[in-house]
């Protein structure tokens, strides 16, 4: 709990802003909705997650090494991070501010939405050499246990976030009108001051993870391979699960611009749906890496298993929950008709797989990644979303030309696939890897 109710409040928080963001530039019509959330599509699930496969993966080793107290060693995975982050901030940086039309003429063939998400892309272009500092630094705080600081950094963030949202979009207090340039301006601000105060609380703190240059650098060879080992296969993993969901969304906004206002509407409630989840599956995993780390096994097994139980029954109430408040929820939107009723549909799907999803996520997040389980998870996750998921969504999409609701289905399988799977392998105890020693 102490390590949950602190990831509680920030994904609580950013999950709220993300509904809120949306709901400000949903009110300026469906194509800045649409607009604005492929944007966010390329930037979350696919920068975001590749970055997040890198700290995810090094996490393995960081949490193990924190459980014997081996400040020297997590400094050193650190420095890693940072190069190859820094070097993929760069790359997405020049994509994004020169060739942005070129990268949203995958997700849609609207020239308006094209239009009005290549001035949103090409603004916050330079967020992406910021994203990897934020996210190393908040992962290595919450490999050591740490959840309050980077909680603090994004809470104060995302007020900034909003308040410029409010000035900037419509012009209040003076403020300029920018609509959907606004709310990039504000994203990006949002993030320049996550990233200065993250990085000013870890160094005027002293905390173990401040690292120096000399630290973060003091390369050893034999560290570099066991990184590689079990940040490579992760990498790969979240790098091709974003490819994955970057495709179902290119395969929605080819239906049409209300499907995806549709998805748009629903995206951010279902990551808020999800908070619960996502804390006391990361703070599952921080506590079964310590215990690894320190040989204790029994003590990790009996941890993943109370929290998929646990995050079993979290995962049916809260669904049931948000079913009943669905209409109260997407009214907040200002949506067409059309997009209104595909919305309702996606999110009581949404809400009937939220049980199966919860557990899926926390032993595959919690319990098998945190044991180093590295290669089969990249081979259950891979393989679900690219030989099962999106061939089913693109053949009801375009074989037999389908609503986005039934689309919507397709996706819903891959998840069946992997919550049968990975329930499994739990059992095996085969996850467990000591990667001290």
């Amino acid at each position: 709990m102490k390590l949950a109710i602190p990831l509680i409040l920030q994904y609580l928080l950013s999950s709220s802003v993300t509904l809120v963001d949306n709901i400000m530039v949903g009110a300026l019509g469906d194509v800045s909705l649409a607009a604005v959330n492929i944007c966010t599509q390329f930037y979350l699930k696919l920068f975001h997650i590749v970055i997040f496969g890198l700290v995810s993966g090094a996490s393995i080793l960081t949490t193990q090494y924190w459980g014997v107290h081996d400040s020297k060693n997590i400094h050193r995975i650190m420095g890693l991070e940072m190069i190859v982050g820094s070097g993929l901030g760069i790359l997405f940086s020049i994509l994004t501010a020169f060739f942005p039309e070129k990268i949203l003429g995958f997700y849609s063939r609207d020239p308006q939405v094209i239009q009005a998400g290549s001035l949103y892309l090409s603004t916050f272009s330079l967020i992406f050499l910021l994203h990897p500092i934020a996210l190393i630094f908040a992962s290595a705080h919450r490999a050591i246990g740490d959840t309050k600081l980077p909680m603090i950094a994004i809470a104060l963030s995302l007020a900034i976030k909003l308040i410029l949202n409010y000035f900037l979009i419509y012009g209040n207090w003076g403020f300029p009108k920018l609509g959907i340039a606004g709310a990039a301006y504000a994203t990006l601000i949002a993030k320049i001051s996550e990233t200065a105060l993250l990085l000013f609380f870890t160094y005027k703190s002293k905390s173990p993870v401040a690292a120096t240059f000399n630290t973060l650098f003091d390369f050893d060879k034999k560290l570099i391979i066991k990184t590689t080992k079990n940040v490579l296969p992760v990498l790969i993993n979240e790098t091709l699960w974003g490819l994955g969901t970057n495709v179902y969304s290119a395969i929605y906004a080819k239906i049409s611009t209300t499907a995806i206002a549709a998805v748009s509407a629903v995206s951010p409630i279902d990551t808020l749906m999800f908070t619960l989840i996502y804390s006391f599956g990361d703070a599952c995993g921080i506590l079964v890496g310590n215990f690894l780390g320190r040989n204790e096994q029994d003590k990790a097994y009996e941890y993943g298993i109370f929290t998929t139980f646990f995050m079993m029954l979290v995962g049916c109430l809260t669904g049931i929950v948000v079913f009943c408040l669905r209409d109260s929820i997407l009214n907040l939107y200002n949506l067409s008709a059309e997009s209104y009723a595909s919305a309702r549909i996606i999110l009581t799907i949404l809400t009937a797989s939220l049980c199966f999803r919860a557990i899926t996520y926390t032993i595959f997040i919690g319990v098998l990644r945190a044991g180093g389980d590295v290669r089969f998870c990249l081979a259950v996750d891979a393989g679900s979303i690219w030989l099962i998921g999106i061939p089913i969504s693109a053949l009801l999409a375009f074989g037999f030309h389908l609503p986005i609701e039934t689309v919507y289905l397709g996706f819903m399988c891959d998840e069946l696939f992997k919550v049968i799977v990975v329930t499994h392998r739990l059992r095996t105890r085969k996850w467990m890897n000591v990667l001290t020693a």
